[in-house]
């Protein structure tokens, strides 16, 4: 199955195209805004600025359940040259990040009167300039383009550092985190591990079809690694409601497809690595839903293969229309017969030959 990045690349386009640039251009002046974009997880992003300012504002479901469970701290950790009070804020976003644009590398200005020694020497410069102001403006669109999947699996980071530093995890860290408008998932932590559970809910019948097959094939992925020692724990729930939920109150009947859970080892982070663990698990639910679609995707253009061949084979099988004259060629002789195929059957050629 294919990777699903949590870097969201026409994000991190524009950020570095903005960051390039010595002179902005606004889409509406009036706000200092340039662009607006919508992600997964009812996600939106806002890109702003000011004559110094670059920024990036972004809102998504369920803030405030981040922001209480580890979110404030990320943002803190991770974004602590972009986020804070001295950071104009966005007004339509609960997240603000910002970039001093002043702060970048500027090319010089090659006056006119300059010698063609020193045009040649400025350009020069000026290119070295540009260079290094692009690669720092890519690592900071980079970090920009991935504050969806940091912001939203704050939560389950919080966790998963606590189990590789400390070997267990706190009871303050288990929480559920309401990041979708019909789904939440829960961090509860237990002795040794850390198990996050997903509720999982599609409205569409086919998207729930393709969803439990997929579901089930995570379930049952265990007996296929046999070469892996002590892959992280995989369970799909369909009737029941898992153990992990007892202390909240859970309706079965609000999760179209059930619940999963992947129960993860101090050992499994120290194999794999944190952040990939940590990829993966946060981006859990974007990747169900990237691979159902691409599935439909994929069964559409089988189904309108199949119509088009079964229309070929249509085509094929129709007589052509007679309404032209057929030459009749008789090789005994060399003489050839223009008759209409209506009036002349092979019988009536062989007699004509016979006569003859």
């Amino acid at each position: 199955m294919m990777h699903v990045s949590s870097v969201n690349p026409i994000l991190e386009n524009s950020v570095t195209a903005y960051l390039t640039k010595q002179v902005l251009q606004f889409i509406d002046r009036n706000m200092n805004e340039f662009e607006h974009y919508n992600d997964f997880e009812d996600s939106r992003y806002y890109l702003q600025g000011s004559d110094n300012y670059f920024c990036l504002g972004f809102n998504t479901h369920g803030e405030e359940d981040v922001m209480k469970n580890g979110g404030k701290e990320m943002l803190e950790t991770a974004y602590k040259d972009y986020y804070g009070p001295s950071i104009p804020s966005v007004d339509r976003a609960k997240v603000t990040l910002g970039v001093d644009r002043s702060q970048l590398p500027a090319k010089t200005h090659i006056p006119k009167t300059a010698s063609p020694e020193e045009k040649a020497s400025l350009k020069a410069k000026n290119k070295e300039i540009e260079a290094k102001r692009k690669e720092i403006a890519g690592k900071i669109a980079r970090e920009f383009a991935a504050i969806k999947t940091r912001f939203i699996g704050a939560p389950i980071e919080r966790a998963l550092r606590q189990l590789k530093d400390k070997g267990k995890v706190e009871s303050s860290a288990e929480c559920q985190i309401r990041y979708r408008p019909d789904e939440s998932y829960w961090v509860v932590p237990n002795i040794t591990s850390v198990t996050i559970v997903f509720g999982m809910n599609f409205k569409d019948t086919v998207d729930q079809s393709l969803a439990r097959i997929l579901l089930l094939e995570f379930h049952e992925a265990k007996k296929h690694l046999k070469g892996m020692k002590n892959p992280p724990e995989t369970r799909y729930y369909t009737n029941t409601i898992p153990n992990e939920l007892k202390n909240y109150t859970v309706d079965l009947k609000s999760f179209s497809n059930g619940f999963v859970t992947f129960t993860i080892f101090k050992g499994n982070l120290e194999r794999d690595g944190l952040e990939s663990i940590l990829e993966f698990v946060t981006n859990f639910r974007q990747y169900c839903q990237y691979h159902i679609h691409a599935t439909k995707a994929y069964l559409h253009t089988r189904m309108r293969n199949k119509v088009a061949g079964f229309l070929k084979l249509i085509q094929e099988a129709k007589r052509e229309k007679s309404d032209t004259t057929k030459k009749y060629k008789e090789f005994i002789g060399g003489t050839t017969l223009n008759l209409p195929e209506e009036d002349v059957t092979k019988k009536e050629i062989i007699k004509m030959k016979g006569a003859k």
